[in-house]
């Protein structure tokens, strides 16, 4: 329970995070946005425990044949979230691996009930061919 709430925590604080660099009100990387980016890596190991997390419980979830693929979607929400950090702080290797580990227990073909998920893998597949393309690397492994 307790890591699961960890995770849950930093879900939101990454996504908090990323809502501050979209919409009219953000229009560029700013101050405000060093601060987000700032706290971010600051609590990158926090970080990684949530996404090992995450990682682990949608490895049992897909083991087990589990229909409910919550934290399978809350890795993916949050990986996604990071791409500042990825980007910006130049993570590029490992947010790569992160991502593609948690696209790898995508089931496919998706399920057209699970929209949610639907989204989340094609916002993560966006990110790993961004980083991917500044690896130099190639993503044709990562779907």
């Amino acid at each position: 329970e307790v890591r699961s709430r960890h995770a849950l925590y930093y879900l939101s604080l990454a996504e908090r995070a990323n809502s501050h660099f979209t919409g009219p009100q953000h229009p560029g990387w700013g101050s405000e946005q060093t601060e987000w980016v700032d706290r971010l890596e600051s609590e990158l190991g926090n970080v990684r425990a949530a996404l090992d997390w995450y990682q682990a419980r949608a490895e049992d979830e897909r083991n087990a044949g589990a229909g409910v693929l919550d934290n399978l979607l809350q890795g993916l929400q949050l990986t996604t979230a990071l791409t500042r950090v990825w980007f910006g702080r130049g993570h590029f290797t490992e947010g790569l691996q992160r991502t593609a580990a948690l696209l790898a227990l995508v089931p496919k073909p998706l399920d057209p009930d699970l929209p949610r998920l639907s989204a989340s893998y094609a916002a993560a597949l966006i990110v790993a061919g961004r980083l991917a393309s500044l690896e130099g690397g190639d993503i044709s492994a990562v779907s």
